[in-house]
Order: structure tokens, then C-alpha cells, then sequence
């Protein structure tokens, strides 16, 4: 076992180099419990917290620090993001197509592609289904800052939203968690994966803590609502470029709309398993529905090959 002079140690080095200051007043105690147990490698019982993740499920306690340090995730930029140039102007204007509100409008401004990004999705998935709707929360308030519950949406590109019941009702039904028996894996799931290859800005990472989800990380309070957090304009490309050999969400979401193409042409190939795995069999069928578009069969569905694949049947 560490000695605590060990474990001092490392503390004074973690907050003598800014790089490394995991702590942050705005997050949570047990937010900060767990990076001090990663700075420390302490798990017992000294730093250890009953942590009840549901104590109040008609909030959404969203206390994600607007960044994390540089390479805590895998797509992180390398320095914090602390102001953006894109004014935090546009209202996300609900009821729209497959989306409804369930927090206070004044909290639903963003800047314009990441309000684009959340129509887009809610534009597709009504294509799909007419219910369950999806449920939006808080974004941020018009020109940025802090709002009440969260530790970050101050920048206009993390929107938060609520998961999906297997009931077709919506959030006036009662909040749940992915704990409960009325929740759908899924519909959030698919909800995921259409994030990820949304098109209108790139996802950076989701908050969602249900283990079985592909494609979101885990987070402090975030058994009741998903979070997501984009990319700024112009730091990655909106539509992931996917070959052989990739894996997760977005390989679901590419599989799920060589489906669509699939039935809708009627095209004489072998139905896709959505795993969420790029191999032979869905490098076959991107390679045949270039080839039929028109475009170069090289296998990579990148931009032209996404912006041609149906939705929806």
C-alpha cells in the first residue's frame, strides 16, 4: 500500500502542473473523489462514497467540466476550450420534427451547427418512427455562461437528452434511468449511433452510463440523461471516415443505412448484422453501393458515400 507522503506527493505535483489540474469546483465531490483515485491509485474505502446516481431524477445533474485534461478522451484537443468564436445565439425552437422540450426554453440556445446537428437528428429519427419522440434538455443560455446544475454547457455544444422507454411515452411520463424496467437499450442505442454519424457537426463524445451502450463513456449522474458534447466548427470532419477494420456507433449507423439501401433498391446482397463491426461482409456491401453510385469502390465511406445512403426506408 502507498504511503500518504506518496500520495502528497503526487498531489502537489498534479496541481503544480496545469496540465494535470483535474480538480474543479464546478463538478462534483465525487467527481473529484474519482480523479484524485486515479492521480493517487487509492480504491478502498478511505476514498470511497456511496455515490446514489438517481437521488433526484427530475434533475438533470450534468456536472461534466467543460474539458477534461489533455488525453483523457481519445479525440480531446490538446489544450482546454474555455471561450468559443461562434456566438451562442440560436434558439432550438420545439416541438420540431421527432423532438420535444423537457427543460426550460431559455436553456435551449446554442451556437448554430450544434442546433443544426440536434434538427438533424430529430429530422432522421421521425423519418424512422413517429414515436417516441426525443426528449431534449439543456443546451446552454443565449451568449454562454453558467447555468444552474451543470458544470459545463457555457460553450453552446453540449446538449443534453433523455434516454428512450420502451413504453412509447415520453419524459411526462415519469424520468427513469437505464436501471428501469420501461427503459429501451434499444432506441437510446440507435439514438447513439445516429449521433455519431449525424453529418451536421461531429461528435466529440457522449455522457451516458448505461454499460451495455456502444459508444458512451462514463460519468458522474449520468444514469438519467445522455450527454452530448460536439466538436467546435471545423476541429474534425462531420461525417466519420470508416474502413475496414473500424468499430463502434458510427459502424452501427453505416450498417443500419446499408440496410435501408438495401431494401429500398432491392439489391441482391447478404443482409448486414448491426454490430457495430467493419469487416468483410459490410467493406462488400459499401464497395457494391459505390460502385451502383457511381463513385470509386475503395471500401472507405467517408462524406460522398454517407451523404448518398438513405436514412430511412
Amino acid at each position: 500500500m502507498r504511503t500518504w507522503a506518496a500520495i502528497f506527493a503526487d498531489l502537489r505535483f498534479a496541481f503544480e502542473d496545469q496540465s494535470t489540474l483535474w480538480f474543479n469546483t464546478e463538478v462534483s465531490q465525487d467527481h473529484n473523489i474519482r480523479r484524485l483515485q486515479s492521480v493517487t491509485g487509492i480504491g478502498d474505502s478511505r476514498m470511497a462514497r456511496d455515490t446514489n446516481h438517481t437521488r433526484d431524477l427530475t434533475r438533470d445533474l450534468c456536472e461534466v467540466p467543460e474539458e477534461y485534461p489533455p488525453g483523457f478522451l481519445e479525440k480531446s484537443p490538446p489544450f482546454a476550450a474555455t471561450a468559443t468564436p461562434f456566438p451562442i445565439d440560436v434558439d432550438l425552437a420545439l416541438p420540431a420534427a421527432g423532438l420535444y422540450g423537457y427543460k426550460l426554453p431559455k436553456y435551449r440556445f446554442g451556437i448554430a451547427q450544434a442546433v443544426a446537428a440536434a434538427e438533424e437528428v430529430g429530422r432522421i429519427w421521425a423519418l424512422r418512427r413517429a414515436s417516441p419522440r426525443l426528449g431534449i434538455g439543456d443546451i446552454s443560455k443565449k451568449g454562454g455562461g453558467t447555468i444552474p446544475d451543470h458544470g459545463s454547457h457555457k460553450l453552446g455544444r453540449d446538449i443534453d437528452m433523455d434516454m428512450l422507454r420502451n413504453d412509447g411515452t415520453e419524459t411526462d411520463s415519469g424520468r427513469i434511468t437505464y436501471k428501469s424496467p420501461n427503459y429501451s437499450l434499444e432506441l437510446t442505442q440507435e439514438l447513439v449511433d445516429l449521433w455519431h454519424a449525424n453529418g451536421a457537426l461531429a461528435l466529440k463524445v457522449i455522457f451516458f452510463n448505461d454499460p451495455d451502450i456502444v459508444g458512451a463513456n462514463w460519468e458522474d449522474n449520468h444514469d438519467n440523461h445522455l450527454h452530448m458534447r460536439l466538436f467546435f466548427p471545423g476541429e474534425a470532419s462531420d461525417y466519420p471516415l470508416l474502413q475496414v477494420g473500424s468499430k463502434g456507433a458510427a459502424v452501427r449507423e453505416l450498417q443500419r443505412r446499408l440496410g435501408f439501401w438495401r431494401l429500398i433498391d432491392s439489391v441482391d446482397i447478404e443482409e448486414l448484422a448491426i454490430d457495430g463491426d467493419f469487416g468483410n461482409r459490410t467493406d462488400a456491401a459499401v464497395r457494391r453501393f459505390q460502385t451502383l453510385a457511381g463513385f470509386t469502390p475503395d471500401g472507405k465511406a467517408g462524406d460522398q458515400t454517407w451523404k448518398e445512403l438513405p436514412v430511412a426506408v
